[in-house]
């Protein structure tokens, strides 16, 4: 596992269960039950000319992943340095959070953020509070 970059971008899968009225809910950072991390991907691996032909690579990997992807549910975006320096600065215990890169057969930018199991509704609501731009799957 490598780290991922401050200045670099991922991408969450939001569902439509954590989606309201168009907004992301802060469940939608929350790990699940016996997992490690919350699963992302990291987007300036593509290595693609700019950040919409990414989040179409990054939509395919899902839509292989994931048997049926609602029009209504979306992919937010976020910062990795801004949502760390986030969390550690807005935490109790100036939690550090990590972004590693996990990749995997089928999802080469596969990536998970780290830490953020204990208090991790707090922990969910600050990442959260931390996406840059998200898009309704119909809109790519």
């Amino acid at each position: 596992m490598s780290s991922i970059p401050d200045s670099d971008h991922i991408s969450h899968l939001c569902y439509r269960k954590d989606i309201d009225s168009g907004i992301i809910l802060a469940t939608a950072f929350m790990v699940r039950d016996k997992e490690p991390y919350l699963s992302v991907n990291w987007l300036e691996f593509l290595n693609r000319q700019n950040r919409n032909n990414a989040i179409e690579q990054v939509l395919g990997v899902y839509k292989k992943k994931f048997n049926k992807l609602r029009p209504d549910e979306k992919i937010a975006l976020l910062n990795v340095g801004a949502t760390k320096k986030k969390v550690k600065a807005e935490s109790k215990d100036n939690r550090e959070i990590g972004f590693c890169h996990i990749p995997n057969k089928g999802d080469p930018s596969h990536s998970g953020i780290f830490n953020i199991i204990e208090d991790k509704e707090f922990i969910a609501e600050l990442i959260r509070s931390t996406i840059i731009d998200s898009i309704f799957i119909r809109d790519i």
